[in-house]
Formats: structure tokens, C-alpha cells, sequence
């Protein structure tokens, strides 16, 4: 086998270095004969080692590293091929006006409720909220909302002369306010044709922080 190779070598080396006409030629001729067909072998033997070597390595891992943001150009490219760009406005249109319903973050609610307050004193009631603990709020199924429970108790200012009028017009009020209000439960203690005090529990929605959110 080892002499098979170095046959073949030595034969390769004649071919390459042959100088016409001069079959005995010295081998500082035939080195010069070899290069210009030697160099450029040798340059493309170099450039394929540093593509495999440097190259392909460095690109595949551009490429691994860019992958979350192809995929999301396909997403985004689905989906322009399954909506219009009318539909997308609508969508826009309508997410933007829910997202109005509900507050920026569960720490505003205290300021809104803060509101809420000096509404219904306007309308003849002195309210207290008592906002339920953390463990209390409940993210949605779909886990871009939680919803904030809180508990209300309305008493009657003096000289508030029909309650129930007033009462309904806090809370036209508190569903005009541009935020979600949800009225859990509603208790009216009477006593004497007259009004003591109205429980209430009500359930707010507030943005719930995602990951993919900026």
C-alpha cells in the first residue's frame, strides 16, 4: 500500500512539474513549473478549510440566533396573507378601545378607586373601597388581563333625599368612567324607609404584564 502511494505521488509530481522537451529536467525547474499550477490549488484548499473551519460555523450560528425572528416574519407574513389590511385596521380599531377598558397596571387601581370616591360624594355618598390582597387577583384564562376584586360600602350623606335615584345615577356614572366595572354582588340595608348603607362587591381588569411585552 505504501509503495502504491508513493507510485502514485511520484507520478502525480511528474505530471505536474513535466517540462516539454526536457524529460531529465532538475528538480529546481520542475518546482518552478509546479507553481503556477500549485499556488492556486493551494488558495482553494485554504479557502474551503477557513468556509468549513470559520465560515460555516460562524454563519450557522447567525442563523440559529436569528431563527426567533424569521419565525416571527412568517408569523407576520401569515398573517398579512389572511388579513386584510381593512380587517387589521378593525382589529386595531377594537383592540385599542378594549385595552382602554382596563387600567394601565393593578397599582392604578387605588388612584382610580380614589375617583370613584369623590364621584359618588358628588352624588350624595360616602364610599370606602377596601381593595382585596394579592392573592386575591385572578389572571384570565388567556393571561393578558387580571381581574381586581374590591369591596364598597355607600352610606348616604345627610340631606341625601332620594337614594335611589342618586344611587342610580353613581352608577351610571361608574359605567361611563371608561373603565370595566363589573358588579359582583349588591346588598341595600334599610331601616325605617330609610337607607343605612349599600354593600357591594365590583371587579376591575387591569393589564396583566406579558413576556413578549416591550
Amino acid at each position: 500500500m505504501k509503495t502504491k502511494l508513493s507510485a502514485w505521488l511520484r507520478t502525480y509530481w511528474l505530471v505536474l512539474t513535466e517540462v516539454p522537451g526536457w524529460p531529465d529536467a532538475p528538480s529546481r525547474v520542475r518546482v518552478r513549473r509546479a507553481v503556477p499550477i500549485a499556488l492556486p490549488c493551494l488558495g482553494m484548499i485554504a479557502i474551503l478549510l477557513w468556509q468549513a473551519g470559520v465560515q460555516g460555523p460562524r454563519a450557522r450560528a447567525e442563523r440559529a440566533a436569528a431563527q426567533p425572528l424569521v419565525a416571527i416574519e412568517d408569523e407576520i407574513t401569515t398573517l398579512q396573507v389572511a388579513c386584510s389590511e381593512k380587517q387589521a385596521a378593525a382589529l386595531a380599531a377594537e383592540a385599542g378601545a378594549a385595552s382602554r377598558l382596563l387600567l394601565a397596571s393593578p397599582a392604578a387601581l387605588p388612584e382610580f378607586l380614589t375617583s370613584l370616591k369623590k364621584e359618588a360624594a358628588v352624588r350624595g355618598w360616602a364610599a370606602k373601597w377596601t381593595v382585596s390582597d394579592a392573592s386575591a387577583s385572578v389572571p384570565a384564562k388567556d393571561g393578558f388581563v387580571t381581574y381586581l376584586p374590591v369591596r364598597g360600602k355607600l352610606v348616604p350623606a345627610d340631606g341625601t333625599t332620594d337614594p335611589f335615584v342618586s344611587l342610580l345615577s353613581l352608577f351610571e356614572r361608574f359605567s361611563s368612567s371608561g373603565k370595566r366595572i363589573d358588579l359582583i354582588r349588591l346588598a341595600i340595608r334599610a331601616d325605617e324607609n330609610r337607607w343605612t348603607a349599600v354593600d357591594l362587591n365590583i371587579r376591575l381588569l387591569s393589564s396583566q404584564p406579558h413576556e413578549k411585552t416591550p
